[in-house]
């Protein structure tokens, strides 16, 4: 089921690949915003068109959106969990991440506020999804591709790949908030490689990755230090309900190749 140019392609010549991107990625971001302050409309369209082009890179390497020839079908429980998941995601989006007043507050502030919020999430959901969900996810199914843990294990090293990238913000943000930053985007990432696999699409990834993004302190980059407490006991849940819908996935998916 898992679609040719994944089987024959070499994970870990896309692996390097997609490192080489990041870094790329960094250091032109760093650049930019000596030449431009983020939060001005021309330093939000540079990053912009930066992200288009390094997401195409990434695209020139996984050849396409797709993970599967057609979507696994799910089984009873695999609904079950999974919308057990998106309830719980969408609490989360509306009670922890306060989406809407997010939303309201990037409104409220004005075009000089909308138009760079607005494509710095662009920029954030369309290059990390096609970088980590894209190429760093093909890369690894890749590689255990003849695993039969293979959708497990590939979400949750991608997941953990999507976390540690947000290490590079230590450069400019406190040791202790960019910790909880790698913690809780390792969670969200394994919710993003169920979207992923589900939707056998990377365009709604990129939309709710974008939409998490649009907030007002989006173009600062600044993160915020919270109790450790307080983000396990919102993050645990999210975390252990998205283990257990890629176990569920996981077996669909080996039923229906041993079908084949």
């Amino acid at each position: 089921m898992i679609i040719d140019s994944i089987k024959k392609s070499n994970g870990l010549l896309q692996l390097v690949t997609g490192t080489v991107v990041f870094m790329a990625f960094v250091i032109s971001s760093n650049f930019l915003k000596d030449m431009s302050k983020e939060a001005t409309v021309v330093g939000a369209s540079l990053r912009f068109l930066l992200s288009v082009i390094l997401a195409g890179v990434c695209y020139y390497f996984i050849k396409s959106e797709k993970l599967f020839n057609k979507s696994i079908k799910l089984s009873r429980m695999s609904k079950i969990w999974l919308t057990i998941l998106i309830l719980l995601f969408i609490a989360f989006l509306v009670v922890a991440l306060n989406i809407g007043d997010n939303i309201q507050g990037v409104l409220s502030g004005g075009f000089g506020l909308f138009l760079p919020s607005l494509l710095v999430a662009l920029s954030a959901g369309i290059f990390e999804e096609f970088l980590v969900r894209g190429l760093f996810f093909s890369g690894i199914l890749n590689l255990f591709q003849n695993n039969r843990f293979k959708l497990i294990l590939t979400s949750l090293i991608s997941s953990a790949i999507f976390g540690l990238l947000h290490l590079v913000n230590i450069i400019h943000s406190p040791v202790q908030a960019v910790l909880q930053q790698v913690f809780y985007a390792t969670v969200i990432g394994l919710v993003f490689a169920i979207i992923r696999i589900t939707a056998n699409s990377l365009w709604l990834p990129v939309l709710i990755h974008a939409l998490i993004d649009f907030q007002p302190t989006i173009t600062s980059g600044t993160v915020d230090v919270n109790p450790w407490l307080t983000l396990i006991i919102i993050y645990s849940p999210l975390a252990l309900f998205s283990i257990i819908t890629l176990f569920s996935l996981n077996k669909n998916l080996n039923q229906q190749e041993t079908n084949l």
